[in-house]
């Protein structure tokens, strides 16, 4: 009797910290796409106000877009992934 009440604490505790990993893989993906997203556009805006890479300076318009795309992607994916957890975790816990 004993042990399969360990045994399923011991499972419950498992599953607990196997949800907490994806929340935090979740968010660690999130600050990669922000990162990422805020180098182009740096990048962009590097461009933009530097006059010695006037041959690329029309270019720069597709580093804020990349930029922006990366950033909108990576809210939308965490958003995504975050509401697919909690509906697991209220169904498993």
């Amino acid at each position: 009797m004993e042990s399969s009440t360990i045994e399923s604490s011991e499972e419950s505790l498992r599953d607990w910290l196997a949800v907490e990993r994806t929340k935090l893989a979740n968010q660690r993906t999130l600050l990669a796409m922000l990162r990422t997203g805020l180098y182009f556009l740096v990048m962009g805006l590097t461009i933009v106000s530097l006059d010695q890479l006037e041959s690329i300076q029309p270019y720069y318009w597709v580093f804020f877009l990349v930029g922006a795309i990366f950033i909108g992607f990576g809210i939308f994916y965490f958003l995504k992934v975050n509401k697919t957890i909690i509906n697991k975790y209220k169904r498993t816990f």
